[in-house]
């Protein structure tokens, strides 16, 4: 994953908004863990959309956690 990439992430936190309640908090990071490994298309934790729920996704999420 290139720098641009997670530019693009973290200026739109709803994409680490993994459960789409309006902020990035535990739960989102639980839904992350939870996946982790998943190798599988349209997985909501998969939050850079690369096919696998892997560390890029659990940065991407603490990255932004809090946000609104």
């Amino acid at each position: 994953m290139a720098a641009f990439d997670y530019l693009y992430i973290l200026n739109d936190y709803n994409l680490a908004d993994v459960n789409k309640d309006g902020v990035v908090n535990d739960a989102d990071l639980l839904m992350v863990l939870f996946s982790f490994g998943i190798q599988t298309c349209n997985q909501p934790a998969d939050v850079n959309g690369d096919g696998v729920v892997n560390d890029a996704d659990l940065l991407t999420v603490l990255f932004v956690f809090g946000e609104r």
